[in-house]
């Protein structure tokens, strides 16, 4: 943990206490970990999944896993690590989450190099019964994604959000910006506008 990254406040909260225990309450309850942790998780996953929520019941309502990629942070999930001490468990998150964007843009219908608001841990679209229409397109929750992966490409130069970030980037530069707005997978605008 960072000695003194903060001093007390001067109602004497421990800021860097606080931190560390949110962060380390989001990777025990907010990351789906292999066997029975948490419980809301898939008991049969590969683990270190990013988990919608700590309140969900994915293996009796998603069974095959749920993840929004635009909850992926990698940049942040870094210093989460260097902060609490537990590089290897959160660089485990990092690179399982990639792993999951690299099969949704690898899918064969996916031309566009995107990702869908929701997909399951083998990267296919996942239904959602609040996003009936837009649960597999790049719409307003998957926007966020691209900012994420950003910061973690400007923070860390990772070679993997150089990689992703091209693949999106390239696929709004060939559509121009007046464009820019919700996409299915195979590049086809959908929705009303940006």
């Amino acid at each position: 943990v960072q000695q003194n990254a903060w001093p007390a406040s001067q109602a004497g909260v421990s800021y860097c206490t606080e931190a560390t225990n949110l962060i380390n309450a989001i990777y025990t309850y907010e990351v789906d970990h292999p066997g029975s942790t948490p419980p809301g998780g898939l008991p049969s996953s590969q683990g270190n999944e990013l988990l919608p929520g700590d309140t969900w019941n994915i293996s009796e309502l998603y069974p095959q896993g749920i993840i929004n990629l635009s909850y992926f942070p990698p940049g942040y999930f870094t210093v989460f690590g260097k902060f609490t001490g537990n590089e290897s468990a959160w660089n485990a998150v990092i690179n399982r989450n990639y792993q999951v964007v690299d099969m949704v843009q690898a899918k064969p219908n996916n031309c566009s190099g995107l990702v869908p608001n929701w997909n399951n841990y083998n990267g296919d679209a996942q239904l959602v019964s609040w996003q009936t229409n837009n649960y597999s397109w790049w719409s307003y929750d998957a926007a966020r994604f691209a900012w994420r992966i950003a910061v973690d490409q400007a923070w860390y130069g990772r070679s993997e959000a150089a990689e992703t970030m091209n693949e999106i980037g390239g696929f709004f530069s060939s559509t121009g910006f007046n464009n820019i707005g919700e996409h299915s997978m195979n590049g086809q605008k959908q929705g009303s506008g940006p």
